[in-house]
């Protein structure tokens, strides 16, 4: 049994596949609607982890962005700690491996209080070398619940 979509296929439209059966004999039809115009449902994001700029220490060249689940470090590199906070009982974990960048984890412990900080050393960016990225992993249970990337920009001079 098989049945086709549309060649044209809309946005803001409504896709109803019907499936009929009596006995051995099935059939299928495909159907477009209009869109339903109805009270709209919000929801906000429920963060597995963020950085707390406050309890964080960010030297020039590296900035955080507002939605505080991302930093970008230019070409010069730095020292700096990143608070992550997120539910208790989370772990950070780094994935990722970025030549001349070294970054460990001190776990602390409190609920949505920075649940571990991030120590991370960065080398200048040698000229050539690309865009490179670490990601810190929230984790509860094997599971992650969040992630915050880290972005190290490559040196201007190619």
């Amino acid at each position: 049994m098989t049945a086709a979509f549309p060649a044209d296929l809309v946005r803001n439209r409504i896709y109803v596949l019907r499936v009929h059966g009596a006995g051995a004999d099935a059939s299928v039809s495909v159907s477009g609607g209009t869109w339903e115009e109805g009270a709209s449902v919000g929801t906000t994001p429920a963060p597995g982890g963020l950085i707390d700029p406050a309890a964080s220490s960010l030297p020039e060249g590296v900035t955080l962005n507002a939605a505080q689940d991302s930093v970008r470090v230019d070409s010069r590199g730095g020292e700096f700690r990143l608070a992550v906070r997120a539910e208790a009982g989370t772990e950070v974990e780094i994935e990722g491996l970025v030549r001349g960048v070294t970054a460990s984890v001190e776990p602390a412990a409190r609920s949505f209080e920075p649940v571990a900080t991030v120590a991370v050393s960065a080398g200048r960016r040698l000229p050539g070398e690309s865009r490179a990225y670490l990601y810190l992993n929230i984790v509860r249970d094997g599971v992650r619940l969040g992630r915050i990337a880290l972005l190290f920009e490559p040196n201007p001079v190619q």
